[in-house]
């Protein structure tokens, strides 16, 4: 749906998504591109051309992308970025229905668990590493964007899905570690 060469956390979004390049829960670097989003830990804006960062960002925000999912709620109704962030609301909802008290690391939490969920799904059907790429016309063929042409560079790509299972907690090969699935409360007995 969205051309990841112009947004390059997109870019990796799209390479690791456990179930295909999905728009839905992956991270749009134009978001942050005027405004930041302190509670998801971006207290500034960042280059959409830019990888520096981009791998804990985008993991930051597919975790809140899913945790709205889990909620059955339409992504287009919640905006993770300042002006009009109101992921808060969503909680409220949550904390009201549940009785609990989620606060912003613990609705990124829920996300993250849903997220390594159906990473456990996709590797369990024998999905890894060498899945998580994207087709060679985004890394060899730049597109123009104003003055500049851009592509996602293959060692650039290496470098965002090592930095990312890095924040993930995955191993090389792109798997959850039972470290990490404790972490998040997933029993990984066996």
């Amino acid at each position: 749906m969205h051309e990841p060469r112009g947004k390059k956390g997109l870019g990796l979004s799209y390479a690791v998504s456990p179930r295909g390049a999905s728009h839905m829960e992956g991270f749009h670097d134009t978001m942050i591109a005027k405004k930041g989003s302190p509670e998801l830990g971006v207290p500034g804006t960042m280059d959409r051309f830019s990888i520096e960062g981009k791998a804990e960002v985008a993991k930051r925000f597919e975790d809140a992308r899913s945790f709205v999912n889990c909620q059955i709620l339409c992504v287009f109704d919640v905006t993770p970025t300042e002006p009009g962030y109101n992921l808060h609301l969503v909680r409220d909802l949550v904390n009201a229905a549940m009785g609990s008290e989620l606060g912003a690391e613990d609705m990124l939490r829920v996300g993250d668990r849903a997220y390594n969920l159906a990473r456990l799904f996709s590797v369990r059907m024998g999905a890894g590493a060498a899945d998580d790429d994207l087709p060679p016309r985004f890394k060899d063929q730049a597109l123009p964007y104003g003055a500049r042409t851009e592509r996602i560079a293959p060692e650039d790509l290496a470098r965002l899905k090592g930095e990312y299972y890095a924040a993930r907690g995955w191993d090389p090969a792109g798997r959850p570690t039972a470290e990490r699935l404790r972490t998040i409360g997933i029993d990984v007995a066996g």
